[in-house]
């Protein structure tokens, strides 16, 4: 989906304040406030992600500029790398071992990618969370939802002890306290649930978090080489690069 930067936030803003700032519209998809602190004259900086091109240009004509606090946002597209062809699964399960392709020079030819370059990086399933996973329901809702009242209407409607996680994109993860349970509510607890998703069902393997962001810290990089290509390169092997900020990038910032 595409998203929108939002920069110059006020220090401490989270991201239900900056979906708030948005007047928590039914295009915005999802929305995170990235917890790394900058000196307070740059402020923080978050991410909005709209369902279409067209809804984001009109929210970032409506809020570019905006008052937040003290502060005036500015609000412009994030930049994501442009990535040619049909775009696949960096990941697949083998034998209980998680294998990630990303584009490496100077390693093994890749298979499935004639004539380029892979590296296979291998992650081990966490045992301890499929146990959890099993027992948890993927539920849909139509409608963003704060996640703390969310748990409480949920705890209130049930007996039964269920933990409720954020995914993203309108998507919440249930657990219960056993698998019979999970079963059993899923047929029992139906008129219940659908107070607040439109669907629910078990969770699969191909299921993904879309709550949580990755900041890598690149150290050991050759002074020759300090540019945001370079760097961009580099993280691109685990995942989108959504922002590779100009402090980072420029040799003045050495």
């Amino acid at each position: 989906m595409p998203s929108l930067f939002v920069d110059n936030l006020p220090q401490g803003f989270s991201s239900r304040d900056l979906r708030e700032l948005f007047g928590n519209q039914r295009s915005i998809a999802d929305a995170y406030v990235s917890r790394i602190e900058r000196s307070r004259s740059n402020g923080r900086f978050g991410f909005i992600e709209v369902q279409a091109w067209e809804e984001g240009e009109r929210l970032m004509q409506q809020a570019d500029g905006r008052r937040a606090g003290s502060r005036l946002i500015k609000v412009s597209w994030a930049k994501y790398p442009k990535r040619l062809g049909t775009q696949k699964k960096p990941w697949q399960l083998d034998g209980g071992v998680l294998k990630f392709n990303g584009a490496l020079k100077d390693q093994p030819i890749s298979h499935s990618h004639p004539g380029k370059s892979a590296r296979v990086i291998k992650l081990e399933v966490v045992q301890e969370n499929l146990a959890w996973l099993r027992r948890s329901l993927i539920c849909c809702s139509e409608t963003p939802r704060d996640i703390d009242a969310l748990r409480r209407s949920i705890n209130e409607a049930f007996q039964e002890q269920i933990v409720v996680r954020a995914l993203g994109h309108f998507k919440f993860l249930l657990t219960m306290d056993s698998k019979e349970t999970k079963d059993r509510l899923k047929v029992e607890g139906q008129g219940r649930l659908e107070q607040w998703f439109f669907s629910f069902s078990d969770w699969v393997e191909s299921d993904v978090c879309q709550t949580r962001r990755i900041w890598l810290e690149i150290v050991g990089l050759p002074i020759q080489l300090w540019s945001e290509c370079n760097i961009r390169s580099i993280a691109a092997n685990w995942g989108d690069v959504v922002l590779v900020e100009k402090e980072s990038s420029t040799l003045e910032s050495l």
